[in-house]
């Protein structure tokens, strides 16, 4: 685990959790790995390489559009990729809030991933994958791949 820079600090500081936080109604929809906590995020980009701004990024699970906001911050380019379209709509509308012009979102099989925008930089499946192997090409040589949940192992 590594100290994170100042960018990075800055960027957790301004990103508000609570403006990704839906009804209630919806919460059958999302569970805490969704909406994860701010110190839930500062442990997980600690443990990525440091992201410099110039990194293509596939993320896997949109979630509330907290973890994808943020890493949309750090990166140039970032991809979401989310297999259920109610879930994928609320990460559309917190995100649509903040006009990141940096961020793509689609519906999609998350063991696909999503081949025609890659190579990536880093993919991070937010969400269990029994098996990914076509997720291996899509990361480009040096890259890297973190699951943060399930049967993959972190």
């Amino acid at each position: 685990m590594k100290e994170l820079d100042i960018r990075t600090l800055h960027v957790l500081t301004t990103v508000n959790r609570t403006d990704f936080i839906t009804s209630p109604d919806l919460s059958h929809l999302l569970s805490g790995h969704s909406i994860p906590s701010t110190m839930v995020v500062q442990t997980l980009l600690s443990h990525l390489p440091t992201l410099q701004g110039h990194e293509k990024l596939l993320l896997i699970g949109a979630g509330s559009g907290y973890l994808a906001m943020i890493l949309a911050r750090l990166v140039q380019q970032l991809f979401v990729i989310e297999h259920n379209p109610q879930i994928l709509h609320i990460a559309q509308t917190n995100l649509a809030k903040f006009a990141q012009p940096n961020i793509t979102l689609r519906t999609g099989d998350g063991e696909r991933g999503y081949p025609e925008q890659a190579p990536y930089d880093l993919i991070i499946a937010g969400c269990d994958l029994p098996t990914a192997p076509a997720l291996l090409p899509q990361v480009q040589p040096g890259g890297e791949i973190y699951y943060l949940s399930g049967s993959n192992g972190h």
